[in-house]
């Protein structure tokens, strides 16, 4: 039986883990191989709600700050969303990796971009949100997991109320604060889709998301 979990587990960080890709992800759809970027700079702006999903999207910018080395794969970094005691695993969803423009034929050059992702749900809560850089260093004791280079954090904090609904503030968060001192869990392969997938399975087709993540 252990020998059995552990050839899972190394199917499922084959498939997950950047720099791999199964042959489909979320319901059929193709998932596409990446590796993290291992110079990033950037910066946490804020949050807004979604009009249509029930998450909240954290905004920021990023900027690659040294030309990545020879790959036939996109490069980008993750926002992993942390959630509850020091220590935990935060969590990675595909939807949330975002990759830098692929350099023109004239070369490299570092080229900002802006982003927002689907990083908070729409649930009372404090969490803790990283831009999240290579390169990684795999956990042993979870080959699933890894650490990354944390670029920037912050602290969402989610509150409700029957009037007004949830609401949501942002502060700045230390990248060695004890709420976002675990690994990234990667959930879900990178497919190109800014969302989570809709009732029917196919991501990136709901006409409602709104444009604060297509981005």
């Amino acid at each position: 039986m252990r020998y059995l979990f552990r050839a899972t587990a190394m199917l499922m960080t084959a498939a997950l883990l950047p720099g791999h890709a199964a042959s489909a992800a979320d319901g059929g759809t193709p998932s596409i191989p990446w590796r993290y970027a291992t110079c990033v700079q950037g910066g946490l702006s804020g949050v807004l709600p979604d009009a249509h999903l029930d998450y909240f999207v954290v905004t920021g910018t990023a900027t690659e700050c040294a030309a990545p080395a020879a790959t036939d794969m996109p490069v980008g970094f993750g926002l992993v969303t942390y959630r509850g005691r020091a220590g935990l695993p935060g969590l990675l969803h595909g939807y949330n990796v975002r990759v830098f423009p692929t350099p023109p034929a004239t070369g490299w050059q570092p080229t900002p971009i802006t982003f927002g992702t689907l990083a908070v749900a729409r649930s009372a809560g404090t969490y803790g949100v990283c831009l999240t850089a290579g390169p990684i260093t795999r956990d042993p004791q979870m080959p699933l997991n890894y650490y990354g280079v944390k670029v920037a954090c912050v602290r969402v904090t989610v509150t409700a109320s029957q009037a007004e609904g949830h609401s949501a503030t942002v502060t700045p968060l230390a990248a060695d604060d004890p709420l976002v001192s675990g690994p990234a869990s990667p959930r879900g392969a990178y497919t190109g889709s800014p969302s989570p997938p809709v009732p029917d399975s196919t991501p990136g087709e709901d006409p409602h998301n709104f444009c604060g993540s297509c981005f």
